[in-house]
């Protein structure tokens, strides 16, 4: 079975050090962590989403509407754009996921910046396009 060959460049995601491990590491007391790593909410889970999870639960083991027509919707009505203007999808990933497929393919070339989210980069890798960096300043 041969596989795509602009794969085997692809470095893997490394994901924020769970809190655990920066306190063995640099022995600080947890309380005083804030992790802003892996796109976590140091505040926790927001009661209104606890609310809508409870609302929803006994359906939960049926699949949504992937095309979240409701969602999409009400994202155009209240900013005043088509429904069919709107990608939405299961977290940035995935809405990088599909802008890069949608437009990238194997020797384009990808614009982005020395210091990014690593998933550009990754998805960029698996349409064999050419990664472009562009100069960091210090911030």
């Amino acid at each position: 079975m041969n596989f795509n060959s602009a794969l085997e460049n692809i470095k893997s995601y490394e994901a924020g050090k769970p809190i655990e491990l920066v306190v063995r590491e640099y022995g600080i007391d947890k309380e005083n962590i804030v992790k802003l790593a892996s796109n976590e909410n140091p505040f926790g889970c927001s009661p209104k989403v606890k609310d809508a999870v409870r609302a929803v639960i006994d359906n939960m083991s049926l699949y949504p509407d992937d095309s979240m027509v409701k969602l999409k919707s009400a994202l155009g009505e209240k900013y005043g754009i088509s429904s069919d203007e709107l990608i939405v999808g299961a977290g940035s990933d995935q809405v990088i996921e599909f802008a890069i497929h949608a437009k990238a393919h194997n020797g384009s070339k990808v614009l982005m910046n020395s210091v990014t989210f690593a998933m550009y980069e990754i998805y960029a890798k698996q349409v064999g396009a050419v990664i472009v960096r562009t100069a960091s300043r210090e911030h």
